[in-house]
């Protein structure tokens, strides 16, 4: 393979209507030189079968010997990936055309960007275009611009492509965050390098909305572990403290907006004072916003 090879690692389980779509918009790109990686985490389907029905050297696939869980699936790819570049894809999401060579260019244009990411288009169980969601901020990015856009959830990992050295410097760190292994990638990977990240304009990454997504099923473990990530990162990356409790902050008005009981509001009310700056909002709105709302 050449220096711009691309590797895809496509964590799987049982979702064999995803990875059929998966792998025919990956077969689609404008841009040849890709390898995919499947982890098939113990599934109990025929993915070997179809795989190989492909008979094409570019897709690797590996069976895990028990079903170990997302975020050591996740991982275990990642470290099998020895090309240049390299990007996460889920057994339900798909890639338009240009996906790849879209990311592939501003790495070749911008030699100081490890990471690349951009808006993305969230598809309704009905295959309905449901919104498209863009970035706040577009271009390049600097070490800390990437690192704030991070913290703050402005991407989302199946829209990234990484440096390949840059996402796995953040295994280790990221792995024991389990169900938040992406989020806790997409940080980590900023924080421990010096890169900088380039946002896109393109909308060519699509994620699907259904019933069985992680989100919907474990929601709430989700949300317990963002809060106990950001809690490891204030102590490890106390210069970006502003960032980080912005972000707890947002996310525990989030959840308490989420949740219909007055003891988990006012249980995430309190997290959020914990970690309330005081230039960003004050006390008493806190409170207002979370313990005092009615939804």
């Amino acid at each position: 393979m050449t220096s711009k090879a691309v590797t895809i690692v496509l964590p799987y389980y049982n979702r064999m209507w995803g990875l059929k779509k998966a792998i025919e918009n990956i077969l689609n790109q404008k841009y040849p030189n890709w390898h995919i990686i499947v982890m098939d985490d113990y599934g109990q389907d025929n993915a070997f079968e179809f795989l190989r029905a492909f008979n094409d050297i570019r897709i690797s696939y590996f069976r895990q010997k028990t079903n170990k869980g997302v975020a050591e699936n996740w991982i275990d790819g990642i470290k099998k990936v020895s090309t240049p570049y390299c990007c996460i894809l889920m057994d339900d999401d798909w890639y338009n055309q240009d996906f790849i060579s879209s990311r592939v260019s501003i790495f070749e244009k911008f030699p100081e960007v490890g990471i690349v990411y951009g808006p993305y288009i969230r598809i309704n169980e009905k295959n309905a275009q449901a919104f498209n969601v863009v970035p706040k901020k577009l271009g390049l990015l600097d070490k800390k611009e990437l690192q704030q856009r991070l913290i703050a959830r402005d991407n989302f990992i199946g829209a990234t492509m990484f440096k390949t050295n840059v996402l796995q410097s953040a295994c280790s760190k990221a792995q024991k965050h389990g169900l938040i292994v992406d989020y806790a990638l997409l940080v980590y990977s900023s924080l421990l390098t010096d890169c900088c990240g380039f946002s896109i304009s393109d909308s060519n990454f699509c994620y699907r909305e259904h019933s069985d997504t992680l989100s919907n099923l474990k929601e709430a473990e989700i949300w317990d572990r963002c809060h106990l990530l950001l809690n490891d990162l204030l102590v490890e990356f106390p210069h970006l403290a502003v960032e980080i409790n912005r972000e707890a902050c947002y996310q525990a008005i989030y959840c308490s907006r989420k949740h219909g009981k007055y003891i988990s509001r006012v249980r995430w009310a309190l997290r959020s004072i914990g970690f309330l700056p005081k230039d960003f909002i004050s006390y008493k709105s806190t409170l207002k916003a979370i313990v005092g709302f009615k939804g």
